[in-house]
């Protein structure tokens, strides 16, 4: 006797039928082959898993480890703003936070054209005035600038 036939007539094997249809009451005569057509068949969990792990646990393992070289920098810089009213220079306004034991910075500022073209980069020394400085740069470049930025600051010896 079947669990999934009515009234104790003789029906398809629990074991043949799909998982998702287990415990539905099906007819003596059901054609198990076509229900699998119709309905498929019992799909493994496993792949899925697999395909998700591939893909969440390196992305995990990178946002600890951008986390952690993020967390780890005493000398950081935010670009504030740039001002590109003239087609010979940029006002580049940005802030550079300084570790406790530094005393000067280099930062390199570029700017880029809207095509992505750089038309003005320099080395600018930047003197520790507490934690924090704000500095004001007007950055020479060969055409108007789309952008302007801090690309990096390191210290110097």
């Amino acid at each position: 006797m079947s669990p999934s036939s009515p009234r104790g007539s003789p029906g398809p094997s629990a074991a043949s039928v799909p998982r998702h249809l287990r415990g539905v009451a099906l007819p003596p005569d059901a054609d198990i082959a076509r229900l699998r057509a119709r309905y498929g068949t019992d799909s493994s969990r496993l792949g899925l898993a697999l395909v998700a792990s591939l893909v969440i646990v390196p992305f995990l393992c990178w946002v600890v480890w951008a986390g952690v070289q993020r967390a780890d920098q005493d000398l950081r810089w935010e670009s504030v703003s740039f001002d590109n009213s003239s087609s010979t220079s940029v006002t580049i306004t940005y802030d550079v936070f300084f570790p406790a034991d530094a005393d000067t910075v280099t930062c390199t500022l570029r700017a880029l054209d809207a095509d992505g073209v750089e038309v003005g980069r320099a080395q600018v020394p930047v003197e520790a005035g507490g934690a924090s400085t704000g500095v004001v740069y007007a950055l020479p470049v060969t055409a108007r600038p789309s952008s302007a930025f801090v690309e990096t600051c390191r210290l110097t010896d």
